[in-house]
């Protein structure tokens, strides 16, 4: 049988907290009608049922951020903890340390509220106001401003190159939907995006996120963060590095690289780098999901200057679906339907002419194996014009297909 433990209001807005026996143990839940949630937006509901009664306060305290403004109206159990949790538990703070607190508080709330900091440290709030000018002196030499609203009860940072909700959002969709990292790697980064952001912030995107995280399908199951960090650094530094790479036969071969860069492909990471021992010129691409033992060594290499400097950017538009190969210049003709498609995979091919129905235009591509592939899976909206050599490989293409479909 439920039992009305406390009961707490401010004006027709009422919150009742409830006992409920649970086998040995207890439930704790609350009855909430006439306040609207800063989580859900309803104004009348029932929370979840928790075994401990702290969590319970905790959760209505996410709830609500005028948790503190509510009166204590009837309460027959645990009513010190509940006083404690609507007055301020930062009363002892020393002023350098409750200006580090306010300051967090801004940082993941992005809002102080003077007349609940007052509370929250039991000072005046002449006392607030002046500890939120000596942020200001330290913060506007980072171009970051805490802007008073009209009454001076609330400040905001108004700086506009502040790591947003809606920043974390995309970068986080970016990250499922790649499907590059093993799924622990995934929930790590994701709990450093949103830990920046409020309570109630972290919910919503934790909420929304949930199904992401239950449907994400691994493409590779260790870890690859650190390797990643350890190119950065040896790029950085400038040194060589050595793993034992799998090749696709199912063989093992231990490479020592000039490592240059590394790019995302179709939900893949791979090494650009130059092989020491063969001589090649060109770079080559190493999946990260093959590469082990990887080691950043002592030995160093010297990058190239002005025009022989490495330009990651550069080489990421030419290799196109990760084939290397000697730099090549395409002409193509292209139905006018798939233009946005054609940009999206050469954002920098260049137009020559074009007409209502189709136009020309030139890519510059590393080898001609991964233009290939893209090529056919545009069946009749795509043409070969140069080079001509080309044009002969995809004329015997097309034919060696036929040939599997001739009865």
């Amino acid at each position: 049988m439920q039992e009305l433990i406390a009961e707490l209001k401010k004006g027709s807005g009422v919150i009742r907290i409830y006992l409920e026996p649970n086998n040995k143990n207890f439930l704790y839940y609350a009855v909430v009608e006439g306040f609207m949630s800063e989580v859900t937006g309803k104004t009348s509901f029932l929370t979840r049922k928790v075994s401990r009664f702290p969590e319970l306060l905790k959760l209505l305290k996410l709830h609500f951020n005028k948790w503190y403004e509510l009166e204590l109206v009837l309460c027959s159990k645990f009513e010190k903890d509940i006083r404690k949790s609507l007055i301020g538990e930062k009363t002892h703070y020393s002023s350098q340390l409750r200006i580090l607190d306010l300051f967090h508080h801004l940082q993941k709330e992005k809002v102080i509220d003077v007349q609940q900091a007052m509370r929250d440290y039991g000072v005046h709030k002449e006392t607030i106001k002046n500890d939120i000018y000596l942020m200001r002196e330290v913060l506007e030499d980072d171009f970051v401003h805490i802007m008073a609203n009209d009454l001076g009860n609330t400040y905001e940072i108004s700086a506009t190159d502040q790591f947003s909700f809606g920043d974390a959002f995309a970068l986080l969709l970016l990250i499922y939907h790649n499907q590059s990292l093993n799924l622990n790697e995934v929930k790590l980064l994701q709990k450093k995006i949103i830990n920046q952001f409020s309570n109630a912030e972290q919910y919503r995107l934790r909420t929304f996120f949930q199904s992401y995280e239950y449907y994400y399908h691994e493409f590779v199951s260790r870890n690859l963060l650190p390797d990643i960090e350890g190119i950065f650094i040896a790029i950085q530094q400038h040194k060589l590095v050595s793993f034992t790479y799998k090749k696709y036969d199912g063989t093992y071969k231990v490479r020592k690289v000039k490592p240059l860069t590394i790019i995302l492909h179709d939900k893949a990471y791979y090494l650009v780098a130059q092989e020491i021992e063969n001589g090649k010129d060109s770079p080559s691409n190493f999946g990260m999901d093959r590469i082990f033992d990887f080691r950043v060594l002592n030995d160093t290499f010297i990058p190239g200057r002005d025009k022989d400097r490495f330009q990651p950017g550069k080489y990421a538009n030419q290799s196109f679906n990760m084939f290397t190969g000697a730099v090549i210049t395409v002409t193509l003709k292209i139905q006018s339907g798939i233009r946005p498609y054609f940009f999206r995979r050469f954002p920098s091919g260049k137009i020559i002419r074009e007409d209502e129905n189709a136009f020309v235009a030139e890519v510059e591509v590393a080898g001609t194996e991964g233009i290939i592939f893209w090529i056919l899976s545009q069946k009749v909206d795509v043409e070969v014009l140069h080079p001509i050599s080309l044009r002969e490989t995809m004329k015997k293409l097309l034919i060696d297909m036929l040939n599997l479909y001739t009865d």
